[in-house]
């Protein structure tokens, strides 16, 4: 696994409503993406799921309450590993905000 710290990426997330969105595209052949920390809002209540480009969860539907932060991660311990050459696709039933800290790393 890449070393936590190096090389580490942020992915803005702006969704106007409803809607798959694709966060981080395919990193190619044998890479996988590692989501080594989450910040998500909204202003209205709602679910969010994390998922890959092949539409497999990555963990659990989130219940998002309206103006209350979500924030996972941020301690050096990666949150979500993504199946390798696959992207990082984010599904909300509302508008949705916030980012995402990655990483790249061989499979």
């Amino acid at each position: 696994m890449a070393s936590i710290g190096t090389n580490v990426r942020h992915a803005a997330i702006n969704q106007s409503g409803a809607a798959t969105t694709t966060l981080v595209a395919d990193p190619g052949d044998g890479l996988a993406i590692v989501v080594l920390g989450i910040v998500l809002s909204s202003d209205t209540t709602g679910t969010a799921l994390f998922q890959d480009g092949a539409a497999t969860a990555l963990a659990g539907e989130v219940n998002l309450l309206a103006g209350s932060p979500l924030v996972v991660g941020f301690s050096g311990v990666p949150v979500l590993r993504v199946t390798a050459s696959e992207s990082l696709q984010l599904v909300t039933s509302q508008e949705c905000n916030g980012w995402i800290a990655y990483t790249i790393d061989t499979a």
